[in-house]
């Protein structure tokens, strides 16, 4: 993750912030439990792995699926790997304590649940809203990170300015579209109200799968950490700034929870996001994430997994492919010394990506795609919205 060996700054480490607290977050007394509405809190029962959720979640994705089939349309997948990442997801514990105000033992995606309700033209839009707290499981090594970003308070070149080295417990409500809206067949097909292409002022690079990207998060990881696009906003890949950890990830500028920016998955290591007992006995990589446009993300395909359904199917220039009835998904690869158009050939490295930025998924029909993420104004999200506007009706 630092293939110029950029060395390791002296700046003092910021302070870690506080934003929410498990007491405020889960539980019947919770924000989630409190907020959603009543045909919803049977899922959101419990935190955690839970049986009786389970079932009313099961029961909700078979009337989900029913209802689209209804009106002519479809998931964008199969029941059972919505299923899968639910489980898969909310079994995940904290096992580290390098999360300042977190606690060793705690859920780190405390509830899934399954939402479908219909717009102003009587068409259901159901969603996988995953409530998270944007942290990974094992230790965070922001403490090895030779060059991490800086708390945006002054000139980062200034001794006194200080950079992010811990992380703290985030309050993530992100909503995954199900319904299956469609692909895109170019990258600007797709409108988005801000990018990181369109935030660099008078930039000459072409609008592409790199720079055509959310300029936040674009996507959520299985233990609840979300993704950002593989460059950073400057246009420039991440890692060649020295700024991620092992992981591929960081606390950006100002502090709080991690984000990922590449994918730290290494042969024979045991505390990535993923890691090579995920693949024993599979036939196909696993799933570790989505992207915010609907499309699941698997692991990437090792060199010893050339047997695996889809090892032969090459990836397109967004990172996925579609193979053996299995709908298109993106998967995390390494591109081999990638060239950046605005940087000298000594800048030519590998990039570990996990979403390259840029969406598949058609978005332009997606109610509140990546806007109010408030229960008391959006009814995608499972709230009983008393404003109006268009994730209110």
């Amino acid at each position: 993750m630092n293939p110029m060996s950029v060395g390791m700054v002296s700046n003092s480490a910021a302070p870690f912030k506080t934003k929410v607290t498990v007491a405020q977050t889960e539980g019947q007394t919770g924000s989630i439990y409190r907020n959603v509405k009543a045909a919803y809190q049977n899922q959101v029962a419990a935190p955690g792995a839970d049986a009786t959720t389970k079932t009313h979640a099961d029961a909700k994705l078979t009337s989900i699926e029913a209802d689209l089939l209804s009106n002519g349309e479809k998931l964008r997948y199969p029941t059972a790997l919505y299923t899968a990442f639910r489980d898969a997801a909310l079994a995940t514990r904290l096992v580290s304590d390098s999360i300042a105000d977190g606690a060793p033992g705690q859920n780190l995606v405390p509830y899934i649940y399954f939402t479908n309700e219909k717009d102003a033209s009587g068409q259901y839009h159901p969603f996988m809203v995953v409530v998270h707290y944007g942290n990974p499981a094992s230790p965070n090594g922001l403490k090895d990170v030779p060059h991490p970003p800086g708390d945006g308070t002054g000139d980062y070149a200034s001794p006194s300015t200080k950079v992010t080295r811990y992380t703290n417990l985030e309050n993530y409500i992100s909503m995954i579209p199900m319904k299956d809206y469609g692909q895109v067949a170019a990258v600007g097909e797709n409108v988005l109200a801000k990018s990181l292409w369109g935030d660099v002022p008078n930039t000459t690079m072409a609008k592409n799968v790199y720079t055509y990207a959310d300029t936040a998060d674009n996507g959520l990881l299985i233990d609840g950490s979300v993704m950002f696009p593989a460059f950073n906003n400057t246009l420039v890949p991440s890692h060649l700034a020295g700024e991620l950890s092992a992981s591929g990830c960081h606390v950006g500028q100002g502090g709080g929870g991690p984000h990922c920016h590449a994918d730290g998955y290494q042969f024979g290591a045991g505390l990535g996001l993923y890691n090579d007992s995920d693949f024993l006995g599979k036939t196909h990589p696993p799933v570790i994430g989505f992207g915010y446009d609907g499309i699941a993300l698997f692991a990437v395909y090792r060199s010893t997994d050339t047997s695996m359904k889809g090892a032969s199917t090459a990836l397109d220039a967004f990172g996925g492919h579609a193979h053996d009835g299995l709908a298109y998904h993106y998967h995390a690869h390494t591109v081999v010394d990638y060239q950046p158009a605005n940087m000298g050939a000594s800048y030519k490295s590998n990039l570990h990506v996990l979403m390259k930025g840029a969406y598949i998924g058609k978005i332009g029909s997606i109610p509140c795609f990546r806007q109010n993420n408030k229960f008391e104004n959006n009814k995608y999200l499972g709230g009983t919205p008393s404003t109006t506007g268009t994730c209110a009706q």
